[in-house]
């Protein structure tokens, strides 16, 4: 009787460590990166750049690529454009910071422009504030 009683005490305590190191399921994407969603694919653009201290004017052609990164977390944005300084293209990478509750960027470009910042979204106006350099 004694062994049985040991045997079951033995399975009970492999179960559980068994069951302790099961993973913890895979996060889950929430509301605020859903929203992102509205800008997945591929748009163009077509502008006049008038002149500045930032460069001449002229005329700017472009595309923009959107697409969610594995995961669901995060959007990367990637354009192409033609301006009067020449072809550009970069790299932006949005995100969503729960603990902060503020989305966030960063991008990085061919014309060695780079910057980051945050943005809100109110219904449907995504309103972006943020620096960078050129």
């Amino acid at each position: 009787m004694n062994r049985g009683r040991v045997a079951v005490v033995v399975c009970l305590l492999i179960s559980s460590v068994v069951i302790a190191q099961a993973p913890a399921p895979a996060p889950k994407p929430g509301p605020e990166q859903k929203k992102f969603e509205a800008f997945v694919g591929t748009w163009t653009y077509e502008g006049e750049a008038k002149k500045s201290p930032f460069g001449p004017a002229g005329k700017i052609t472009g595309t923009d690529m959107y697409e969610m990164l594995p995961g669901g977390f995060f959007i990367q944005h990637r354009w192409d454009e033609k301006n009067p300084l020449g072809n550009a293209k970069g790299l932006e990478v949005w995100g969503y910071d729960p603990v902060k509750k503020t989305y966030t960027y960063n991008y990085f470009s061919s014309l060695g422009e780079m910057g980051s910042g945050t943005f809100t979204i109110n219904g449907n106006t995504w309103a972006f504030t943020g620096s960078g350099i050129t």
